[in-house]
């Protein structure tokens, strides 16, 4: 009796071994996308102050301008 309860353990944690190793690599590929969304958001947070602060250039008032 004992040793039938053993196997099942052990049938099931084999069974579960094969998810949890696919969830680890979901869960690594999830943490690369978000650390690669925050440089992204960084990236623009940073380019956006730059151009707030950049004057817009003065153009002509001729008619080719317009």
């Amino acid at each position: 009796m004992l040793q039938q309860l053993l196997e099942r353990l052990e049938v099931r944690e084999q069974q579960l071994a094969c998810p949890a190793s696919e969830l680890v690599a979901r869960l690594r590929e999830v943490g690369a996308e978000r650390e690669a969304l925050q440089i992204t958001g960084k990236t623009i947070r940073a380019m956006s102050a730059e151009l707030e602060q950049t004057p817009a250039p003065v153009l002509p008032d001729g008619a080719a301008h317009q």
